[in-house]
């Protein structure tokens, strides 16, 4: 029984914040899309080299110390 209850409270209240934020959102003009700013992403070409460069050496580390000391 008490889990029973307690998923019709969660049931009626998860009812009532919906209701409560499509009003809220009615309140606010929403037609049914959101319109967002999304930033513009930009590529840093010196980033860009960097990070190949640096997985470069790394690639030509694990060659050379691969090798067995002898």
């Amino acid at each position: 029984r008490s889990l029973g209850g307690l998923g019709a409270t969660a049931f009626v209240r998860s009812f009532d914040r919906a209701a409560r934020l499509q009003t809220g959102l009615a309140g606010r003009g929403y037609d049914g899309a959101l319109r967002v700013l999304v930033p513009e992403a930009r590529v840093s070409a010196r980033f860009t080299a960097a990070s190949v460069t640096l997985l470069a050496v790394l690639a030509a580390l694990t060659f050379v110390l691969e090798r067995p000391l002898s």
